[in-house]
């Protein structure tokens, strides 16, 4: 079963899914980067499929992790499965992670 990724808003789903809409706000490398990006969790069942892209940033519910896409550009998920798997800490267990929403697109400069 695919990752599947929701948006906080409108906004965010219009710049991902529309490539004039990403064109007019941020570089040309970023624009290419997030695409591959999304289409890398879309093709992953798991995130043991994504090794190395990405970074936990909270373990604890309902988690939170970022992608570097390029030029200091990162995206910020969290987990929203509806009943998370945990750890035996009480950690989002990420590998059974399935549902992720993507929260922001930022620079960090």
């Amino acid at each position: 079963m695919a990752l599947e990724i929701s948006y906080l808003d409108k906004r965010l789903r219009d710049i991902c899914r529309k490539e004039a809409v990403a064109k007019r706000l941020y570089p040309e490398s970023v624009v290419l980067e997030l695409r591959t990006r999304l289409d890398d969790i879309e093709a992953a069942d798991c995130f043991d499929d994504l090794p190395g892209i990405y970074d936990v940033v909270s373990h604890s519910p309902p988690g939170e992790l970022v992608m570097y896409l390029v030029d200091s550009y990162y995206m910020r998920f969290c987990q929203v499965d509806l009943e998370p798997e945990l750890t035996e800490e009480g950690f989002v267990d990420w590998p059974n992670v399935r549902r992720i929403k993507l929260m922001e697109i930022y620079k960090n400069d």
